[in-house]
């Protein structure tokens, strides 16, 4: 797993994360965002500044407000994807 960044607020069903500089924003749409063990939601956009984006993380329903709400100011990591299936050079053509 990989620090992403900071949690800045919560709103309803919504995490609004403040991302460093190491961060690549192009990539991170539909990553997933994990606190400890556990796996809090998915980057549903990502915007402001490009050398430190905000990302807002849509929470899973399994997750309950007060959950959420102790997330304030803590670091968020971005879970590794794993059985994925590295894709071929080039594509395969019928002859």
């Amino acid at each position: 797993m990989r620090k992403i960044g900071n949690v800045l607020h919560v709103l309803d069903k919504t995490l609004v994360v403040r991302g460093g500089r190491e961060v690549v924003a192009s990539k991170l749409v539909g990553s997933l965002v994990a606190v400890g063990d556990g796996i809090m939601g998915r980057i549903s956009d990502v915007f402001g500044p490009v050398k430190k984006p905000y990302m807002s993380v849509r929470i899973l329903e399994g997750v309950n407000r007060v959950e959420a709400l102790r997330l304030c100011g803590k670091a968020v990591y971005l879970r590794a994807r794993k059985g994925r299936k590295e894709r071929k050079e080039g594509r395969q053509w019928k002859k």
